[in-house]
This record gives C-alpha cells, structure tokens and sequence, in this order.
C-alpha cells in the first residue's frame, strides 16, 4: 500500500493510520513530502505519475493499492486511470475535481501565520486536530515563493483536469470516504460518482472535514481496513 500526501500536508498526515497499518503488518509506505515541495512534479500529473512509475518499479511493487487525500488522491485516480495493470484497489479522500467548492481563500502576496491559520479554518472541522507544529510546517513550507509557485501551479491544474473521464476507466474496487463538513471539496459529487462505479463503495464522516485520517483517524483507518478484508479484494491483494 502507498499513501499520498497531499498539497500542503506530508507524511505526518497519515501518522495514526501509517502506525496501525505497521502495527498489523500491512507491508505500507508513505510518501514524506507535501506535494508543494516536489516543484519537479507538483503542477504536471503526468510528470507525478512518471515519478511514482519509477518509485514503483524501483520497489519492485508490481501491483498496490494506491491511497491519497486532497491532491494525493487526484493523483492517486490519475496513476490508476493510466497504469490499471499495477493497481489493486483505490482509497479516495478529499479529491477536488468534480465539485465547486476550493480551499476559499484567495491567494495572498506574502504567506502569512494569519493566513496559514485561515487555511487551517477552511479546511478543518474539528480545529482542536490542528496541533501547532502542523501549522507552523505548512507555514515554513509556503513562505518560501517557489513552493508557494508550485501550490498555485498545482491547484490550477487540479481545476483542469477530467477526473469524471479518469473515473470512467477505474475498474478496480474503489474505497471513497469523505468528511461531511468538507468545504474544500465537498462530498455530494463524488458521492453521486460513486454510484456509478460497479466496485465502488462510499462512506462520510460525521463531524469531519476535508481530511479523516487526521479528523477521524479512527473512523477512517476502520474503513480502510474493513475494505481490504473484503472476500474478492483479499484475494487480490493476496495475489499482489
């Protein structure tokens, strides 16, 4: 299994889920950098893909279950559209694409503190997750222009891309779980998306906004791990 960062969070956004995973023996890796770092990716999903071809083929996975949150999982539905071959299952959360909905806040001349806290307001449900050390990691990460070039290059390429047409060549089980107060991207689209895929189950979050393995760590990694003992992925997943 790989998890995907997303935009602004690295791997820490996956830390509960990443420990239990481990604790299980779920053979897990996570990606440690926040999209926004990788300026040689971020803004192009086609030069991501290419980068997480070459990860994959230099760990040998020859299929995996692909799981990413906000940009991660845009990602995530890109690599599985182009590469079906090497990809088990799919995890979605947060994935703009289909809604109208944006992080609601316009870009700033300079990232500051404030605006970092702002970020943290529209994007989470539940504030008390928010330690911060996260803020002050996104703010340390987008005070710098070139990463900062790279969020906006990314999100602008997030609004362009079909993820509905990517939706339409998934043909392995699908696992999608939102959080009901998601703003970001809402969950109404995708939900309605889901029932038009044949292997593809939907669930939100009460209380919960745009990422639930940081909000609802519980909840989700239950989820998730409900969805890998399903009877027809094990047997997949025990193929891989």
């Amino acid at each position: 299994m790989v998890l995907l960062p997303g935009l602004f969070a690295g791997g820490w956004l996956w830390d509960v889920t990443w420990r239990r995973l481990v604790k299980l023996g779920v053979d897990v890796i996570r990606l440690l950098d926040p999209l926004a770092a990788r300026a040689e990716t971020a803004g192009d999903p086609a030069a991501f893909r290419s980068a997480l071809e070459r990860l994959v083929c230099e760990l040998r996975l020859e299929r995996t279950l692909l799981c990413g949150n906000s940009m991660g999982a845009l990602l995530a539905l890109d690599f599985t559209r182009h590469h079906p071959e090497r990809v088990v299952a799919l995890v979605l959360s947060g994935a703009p694409g289909l809604e109208d909905g944006d992080i609601g806040l316009g870009p700033p001349r300079n990232v500051t503190r404030e605006w970092v806290d702002a970020l943290a307001e529209r994007l989470f449900h539940d504030r008390r997750r928010v330690k911060p050390a996260m803020l002050e990691r996104t703010y340390a990460l987008l005070s710098e222009r070139r990463h900062w070039a790279t969020a906006l290059r990314t999100l602008k390429a997030a609004r362009a891309y079909d993820a509905r047409a990517a939706l339409a060549r998934v043909a392995c089980p699908v696992l999608m779980v939102w959080g009901a107060e998601d703003r970001a991207t809402p969950p109404h689209a995708w939900e309605r998306a889901a029932r038009e895929l044949p292997r593809c189950e939907f669930h939100t979050l009460p209380d919960c906004g745009h990422s639930p393995m940081l909000e609802r760590p519980a909840a989700f990694t239950d989820l998730l791990l409900a969805f890998l003992r399903r009877d027809a992925l094990r047997e997949q997943w025990a193929g891989a």
